[in-house]
């Protein structure tokens, strides 16, 4: 499949660009045959990233930190359950019109949903109160589940380090936790439990910029973060 004029162009906006989500959507482009691109762009000024969204006909971008909050004022519209919880991560344009969206929260829905049927989550630790800790929080309160939120801006980060047999949710990208006692969940990559977050927003990421299915399962593609 060649570049052309017609070949549709997604992006991601973060202040250090990463390459998972290029390789992500540009396999699921090539499988599916889809005349598109993905690039990860590392940008200093988000206000105007999103606005050559508009100027260059940019079909979608992530947005990852620290712009999931910022960007919201210079989007269009944004989606109901991102509204709710206060950030997005996922921009769509659809005729120049900007619609956000935040499909971290469906991949942290499913995945303590799933952890919840296995064994009763009676108390959730979250580290880390940023952007992505919003959104684990606000699936949180849909499941019921308790939660404490331990931040160094909260001054109460030695807590962790006294946390017995409960599950921790380091909401951060930085992996800095260590427990034998205690069951981790992690944002970072580098985790198993990362990555199959990563993965699951990331399929929603590609259903809601091109209407597809993602077509492989996540044990297909584990590859490609080695």
């Amino acid at each position: 499949m060649h570049i052309n004029k017609n070949t549709k162009f997604y992006v991601s906006f973060s202040k250090q660009a990463g390459n998972f989500g290029c390789i992500f959507h540009n396999i699921g482009f090539q499988k599916l045959r889809i005349d598109a691109i993905y690039k990860a762009f590392s940008v200093s000024n988000i206000e105007k990233a999103i606005e050559s969204m508009r100027c260059l006909e940019i079909c979608g971008a992530g947005i990852s930190m620290p712009y999931k909050k910022t960007c919201i004022k210079f989007i269009d519209k944004i989606d109901e359950n991102a509204k709710k919880i206060g950030n997005i991560n996922t921009v769509v344009n659809k005729n120049n019109k900007l619609i956000g969206y935040n499909t971290d929260y469906i991949a942290v829905n499913s995945f303590l949903r799933n952890l919840n049927k296995e064994k009763r989550l009676d108390k959730l630790f979250i580290i880390g109160d940023g952007s992505y800790s919003e959104t684990v929080q606000f699936v949180c309160k849909e499941l019921k589940i308790d939660f404490i939120i331990v931040a160094r801006k909260l001054k109460n980060m030695e807590m962790i380090e006294k946390v017995k047999q409960n599950t921790i949710f380091n909401a951060t990208p930085i992996d800095f936790i260590y427990h034998k006692t205690n069951q981790i969940i992690s944002n970072s990559v580098k985790t198993t439990s990362g990555k199959i977050l990563a993965f699951h927003q990331a399929k929603e990421q590609f259903k809601l910029y091109t209407n597809k299915e993602f077509p492989y399962l996540y044990k297909n593609i584990e590859y490609i973060w080695n």
